[in-house]
């Protein structure tokens, strides 16, 4: 056999050893949805197994509460997965008693140990079977509209919104407040008196929007995480709202921000910074793996500059070398979160997380009269300054 047919027989043999191995992994690549009990306590259990990786996650239906599992075979018929956080630890062993109908049982362990050392441990009785989500109805259209695993179904699907008041905006426009029961989050929709594909579109990202803060309240593994929406102002056809997060989800130290979003109501889209405050440049005379340098370049030290006219003692740079509140530095002024008041556009500084109390400086709203000179004359946005 000459040197290039060994080549190719060779290189024939590791291509097919490649496919072997990837549909072996891809075969092995399972996952199940399971409801039972531990002791008395209902839960749905997802349970993903991938060649000789497993992990999982778990909520209980009284509270929903998402929790994850790290997972291990301890032998041809067993799994073992566990939840660590902070002193304690739980732990599902479980025994497939029924491979074809998928059917388990065993135990769950508690293991806790308090401020004084005290370690206490309490085990409950688990069992396990197949969960048909396809029997639960949908009671909100976002589980509808976006394409989620069994689980996330499981979660979400039971949600229903509540109606908690109802505000007359302006004359055109009139806002809903829907509440859940889960998160007790609210958040608003718009109505108007005709049909509109914009404010239907507006109304899409606002569920959204809801169901993700939902979500998220789930997925905290902390002992708090609460959302608020606030500042929702109309002005002519324009809508701008904030949403601020306060959450301690099992990091090193809690944590919080603040996002602005604006909308066209004639047309549904966003509303971008340099559609309002315009500087000879906007961010798609960049491109797109540029934004971070027009950021840098541009919006960060123009609006610091703009800032600093309109509020020369509080932007001056501190003299004490030990105050961590410098809004003259350019860098905290990144338009990560801006929105529209009664008085104007109000940016919301941002600072690293050892000096996150400077967040959200009182000061910054450019007012509508200052405003108006640096609109971006090719945008026509639907509000009288």
């Amino acid at each position: 056999m000459n040197k290039s047919i060994q080549k190719l027989s060779l290189i024939i043999i590791f291509f097919f050893l490649f496919l072997s191995s990837f549909f072996s992994t891809a075969q092995h690549a399972t996952t199940i949805l399971l409801e039972g009990t531990v002791g008395k306590a209902s839960i749905v259990m997802e349970i993903t197994m991938n060649g000789s990786e497993i992990s999982g996650n778990y909520y209980y239906k009284r509270f929903k509460k998402n929790i994850p599992l790290e997972g291990r075979y301890t032998d041809g018929k067993g799994i073992e997965l566990t939840y660590e956080h902070w002193d304690t630890k739980e732990t599902f062993t479980l025994l497939d008693i029924g491979s074809s109908s998928l059917f388990y049982s065993g135990t769950w362990q508690n293991t806790a140990q308090d401020e004084n050392g005290t370690v206490t441990s309490k085990s409950l009785p688990v069992k396990l079977k197949p969960f048909d989500v396809s029997k639960i109805p949908a009671r909100n259209s976002f589980v509808k509209r976006n394409k989620l695993s069994e689980y996330e179904y499981s979660i979400l699907a039971p949600i229903l919104l509540i109606q908690d008041s109802i505000q007359q905006v302006t004359p055109e426009f009139s806002i809903t407040w829907l509440r859940d029961t889960i998160a007790d989050f609210r958040c608003f929709r718009i109505i108007t008196k005709t049909a509109s594909k914009a404010i239907d579109s507006i109304n899409i990202f606002l569920e959204d929007l809801q169901f993700y803060e939902i979500s998220s309240f789930l997925n905290c593994e902390g002992s708090e995480y609460t959302s608020d929406i606030s500042s929702v102002y109309i002005r002519g056809h324009v809508l701008s709202f904030a949403i601020s997060n306060s959450y301690e989800c099992g990091g090193a130290h809690p944590d919080f921000g603040t996002m602005g979003r604006t909308f066209n109501l004639e047309t549904g889209k966003r509303i971008e910074l340099t559609d309002l405050l315009y500087f000879g440049k906007t961010e798609a005379d960049y491109k797109k793996e540029d934004s971070y340098k027009f950021s840098i370049e541009f919006t960060k030290p123009h609006v610091a500059a703009l800032l600093t006219k309109l509020y020369p003692e509080e932007m001056k740079k501190p003299e004490d070398g030990d105050e961590v509140c410098d809004y003259s530095d350019p860098d905290v002024w990144g338009a990560y979160s801006w929105y529209l008041t009664e008085e104007g556009l109000y940016i919301y500084p941002y600072f690293y997380r050892a000096a996150r109390c400077c967040d959200g400086a009182e000061f910054s709203t450019i007012p509508y009269k200052v405003l108006v000179k640096y609109k971006n004359p090719k945008v026509v946005i639907p509000m009288k300054y």
